[in-house]
């Protein structure tokens, strides 16, 4: 009997044991940027969000996705969000970039001085949105510059609405034909409605005192299979100051198997411009594709060494931005902002210090984190 009770106090402590050393993991969450001096953590990860990321399966780069964890000390990037102004300074002496929230899609407007210029529309969801987002900041018309970058409708829907609205100087476009009804019925309404509508590759300049917007794709061979691949790539300058967007353009190697196998479309959009020996530096990089993957390589990050990279994406199916993405952007110290988690982004810049030190960013999620 004794021999029993004595077995059965050994199996009761065991079990005790066991149980101590299979505690269930707590899960991990991760912060984008940290507002130094105010003790102020800006979450990047929610906890559905972290969920997903270590559900998911492969990834379209094929690498498996798991969950991203940046400790709070940790936290890469110099540019902290701002709160946006009550009363801006939208003088001739700052240049003002907003990325539009329109969910899975790219609109940029730029504003310096009296000159406007507009890059996509979004997608006729938030078409309305943008018009009036536009007519906040004092937009009247006509805009001196509107940009549609491609074919794609998440790009150029919106600017249907705005070219019903406003009037507009000169119209860019990348000259791919297109099967696209709608895309042909924007491109008739912008000969009826610009002064001058005009293809643009790699190589155009445009200035406005101060100011250039030089084109950096698509090149004189345009990827015809691919409209992606052919989207317009401006760099915006401002004395010293420098913007980067890459509209939905990657660093391969999937653009060149949609682009035929071409020998610059085998290295990307990207690395053609690396090779090419173009002055890449930037301050700002708008990630190509909605963050995919494939966009901003390592060797592109390099080049253009941003101090900062907007993302702007909304809900998909397509598990956009890549975590492998950001992860590359964030080991070479590039604070990130995504539109799906910030809002509408303003950037403001008076181009005056040396590179790398020339922007302001304000959000209205500023103090909330998205």
């Amino acid at each position: 009997m004794r021999f029993a009770y004595l077995a059965l106090c050994a199996l009761f402590f065991t079990f005790i044991l066991l149980g101590c050393v299979s505690e269930e993991k707590k899960p991990t969450f991760s912060t984008n940027i940290t507002e130094s001096g105010q003790g102020q953590n800006i979450t990047n990860v929610t906890n559905e969000t972290a969920a997903a990321n270590e559900t998911a399966g492969a990834n379209e780069t094929g690498e498996e996705a798991v969950n991203e964890t940046v400790p709070e000390e940790e936290t890469p990037g110099p540019v902290k969000p701002r709160p946006v102004p009550t009363d801006p300074n939208r003088g001739p002496d700052n240049i003002f970039l907003f990325f539009f929230d329109v969910g899975f899609g790219d609109s940029v407007f730029v504003k310096y001085g009296s000159f406007e210029m507009l890059i996509d529309g979004g997608p006729n969801e938030t078409a309305e949105n943008v018009t009036a987002w536009m007519r906040q900041i004092g937009v009247s018309g006509p805009i001196d510059v509107v940009v549609s970058t491609h074919a794609r409708p998440q790009n150029y829907d919106g600017l249907h609405a705005v070219l019903d609205e406003f009037s507009i100087g000169e119209f860019w476009w990348n000259g791919v034909n297109t099967t696209d009804a709608r895309y042909k019925e924007l491109l008739e309404k912008a000969a009826g409605k610009a002064k001058r509508v005009r293809i643009v590759e790699r190589g155009y300049n445009y200035t406005q005192t101060e100011f250039t917007a030089t084109v950096l794709n698509p090149s004189k061979r345009r990827f015809l299979s691919n409209p992606d691949t052919d989207s317009i790539v401006t760099k915006l300058s401002f004395r010293n100051f420098c913007a980067m967007l890459m509209a939905d353009t990657t660093g391969g190697p999937a653009s060149g198997k949609e682009g035929g196998g071409f020998s610059e479309g085998e290295i990307g959009i990207e690395g053609s411009l690396v090779a090419a020996g173009y002055d890449m530096r930037c301050d700002l990089l708008m990630v190509g594709a909605h963050g995919s993957g494939v966009a901003a390589s390592g060797q592109f990050i390099n080049a253009v060494r941003p101090i900062a990279a907007i993302i702007s994406v909304g809900p998909n199916d397509m598990r956009l931005p890549e975590i492998t993405t950001i992860r590359r952007l964030r080991m070479q110290n590039v604070s990130v902002f995504r539109t799906d988690q910030y809002g509408s982004i303003t950037i403001k810049s008076d181009g005056i210090n040396s590179i790398g030190t020339n922007l302001e960013l304000y959000t209205p999620r500023a103090d909330t984190g998205g």
